[in-house]
């Protein structure tokens, strides 16, 4: 029987190593790899958080711009000056309208007649130097309204329309000028008496 005798103490026997070499390697590598992720990630966080940071500041500024106009808009919209203005001059074109068709529709036939005669006698002693604007007749009240470059030539117009049938005998008691640019704006008033008359 054969018996083997080991002449090594303990404390020369090799001992193992409980972290290699290519252990602290791996581990290392490992770190590395967990390190480089993550540096990427949280940079790509960044650069998302940026983007959107622009994003926003983009949107901000377009709803900026876009309530500046609105609010000029609405500032626009609540100076209502001009359209109180035409809608004073329309209702005054439609009172003069109505008012006018009364005069008509309140004398019968003899008071058409008399409109075509004063029509008739405006046509025929026009004057080239002057043009009306507008013509107002209510039922005792006759109104002119016009424009001229020659303020000079009304009077001579006016004593032309007292020479006609229908304005004979008849005061203009009103007369008034305004002066727009080269223009010169005018208006002549009377009241009227016998309207109806035959």
């Amino acid at each position: 029987m054969k018996r083997s005798i080991d002449f090594y103490q303990k404390s020369l026997k090799p001992k193992q190593d409980p972290l290699p070499l290519s252990l602290v390697s791996k581990i290392i590598a490992a770190t590395v790899v967990v390190v480089v992720l993550c540096i990427a990630l949280q940079s790509w966080r960044l650069e998302s958080t940026q983007q959107k940071l622009v994003d926003t500041q983009n949107k901000v500024t377009t709803m900026r711009n876009t309530t500046k106009v609105l609010n000029e808009q609405l500032q626009k919209h609540r100076d209502v000056a001009a359209l109180e203005e035409q809608l004073r001059k329309q209702q005054q074109r439609v009172k003069n309208r109505v008012e006018l068709i009364e005069y008509l529709n309140t004398g019968g036939t003899n008071q058409v007649a008399n409109y075509s005669e004063f029509m008739t006698d405006l046509a025929r002693y026009h004057n080239e130097h002057l043009w009306l604007t507008d013509i107002s007749v209510a039922f005792q009240h006759l109104q002119l309204q016009g424009q001229t470059l020659q303020p000079s030539v009304i009077a001579t117009w006016l004593n032309g329309l007292k020479q006609s049938r229908y304005f004979s005998g008849k005061e203009f008691s009103v007369l008034e000028f305004e002066k727009r640019e080269e223009l010169r704006e005018f208006r002549v008033s009377t009241q009227l008496e016998g309207v109806g008359r035959e």
